[in-house]
């Protein structure tokens, strides 16, 4: 445990019914809780302790920037979190009083986005898993079966259009559950990825596993109670298993391992 903290999943429809009920931002708070929580004893040194909450902190500032796309704080993540680990890698200490989160919004990054390939990945990431997992099974089949009535690149833009329709403040909702998770999964330290660049591309992993799935299965209906229905049934695979090493190994597995690939894949 990084932080003495307590957050729930995106598992539970209750925490995504609140996480919904508006578009305000996310924000934590300091507060006695109503219930006792061992908390034993933090092998955790203070050093890593503030690490762990500057690094969540710039994510945080990062995913709740409304000005640019969510695609784009995503990427601008990625730019964090590949500097972060280069700094490791060559072990050079991190000084966060010298950096902002604005640093790597301003950053420039080339890439083409590459589409197709990306609902291709898709398509095999949520078919590996499709069997896999009672949680998602009913809704994975259902949306690989409305993908497969026509071209895929074409479907899926369909799907996007409808939920644009149905939920105007769409990337409000995405930008909300994924800091959620990433506060429910204490990123980036979670226990199943050994790198902080790993942590980033499981990141993406959930990012490309949730959309197709939802957008794929939400294409016939019309409500918000069946899209929290489909998202707590993802997160219930996403949040209590190896998700993340699992798929960051799948994406690795492609030779999807550089920032510029990541990027042409988030549609």
């Amino acid at each position: 445990m990084f932080n003495n903290e307590c957050s729930c999943s995106n598992s539970c429809e209750k925490t995504l019914e609140l996480l919904l009920a508006d578009d305000k931002s996310i924000t934590f708070e300091m507060m006695n809780l109503s219930f006792e929580l061992p908390l034993g004893v933090s092998k955790i040194s203070d050093d890593v302790r503030i690490e762990y909450q500057k690094i969540r902190e710039f994510t945080f500032s990062i995913l709740n920037n409304r000005n640019l796309s969510l695609q784009e704080r995503l990427i601008s993540v990625g730019k964090l979190l590949r500097f972060i680990n280069n700094e490791k890698n060559n072990k050079h200490p991190l000084d966060f009083n010298q950096l902002s989160p604005v640093d790597f919004i301003k950053e420039n990054i080339d890439f083409e986005k590459s589409p197709i390939y990306a609902y291709d990945i898709q398509r095999r990431l949520v078919s590996f898993y499709k069997d896999k997992s009672a949680s998602i099974q009913n809704y994975a089949s259902e949306a690989i079966s409305y993908y497969q009535k026509g071209d895929n690149p074409r479907q899926y833009q369909q799907a996007l259009m409808h939920i644009y329709k149905l939920f105007p403040n769409i990337e409000i909702m995405w930008e909300k559950i994924f800091i959620n998770h990433l506060f429910f999964d204490q990123f980036p330290f979670s226990n199943t990825c050994e790198t902080f660049w790993e942590e980033f591309e499981s990141i993406i992993g959930v990012y490309l596993f949730t959309t197709y799935i939802t957008l794929g299965y939400m294409a016939t209906k019309a409500t918000k109670e069946d899209f929290i229905d489909v998202v707590a049934a993802i997160f219930r695979l996403i949040a209590h298993t190896n998700f993340n090493r699992n798929i960051d190994i799948l994406l690795h597995n492609e030779g999807i391992t550089t920032l510029e690939q990541l990027a042409s894949i988030i549609i």
